[in-house]
């Protein structure tokens, strides 16, 4: 229970240290994402193509 206390005040000085720190992680989780999401995509077609 402490530590998740702990963690939780931590919280909001992380998620509103500065604007510039929020958009590099949103564009980091964004650019992972269309990475996998196109990587599975990728996959799935060439194994549904008849080779």
């Amino acid at each position: 229970m402490r530590l998740e206390r702990s963690v939780l005040s931590l919280l909001p000085n992380w998620a509103f240290q500065t604007n510039r720190t929020q958009e590099r992680l949103l564009m980091m989780f964004v650019f992972v994402w269309f990475r996998l999401r196109d990587r599975f995509r990728h996959a799935r077609s060439a194994r549904s193509l008849p080779n």
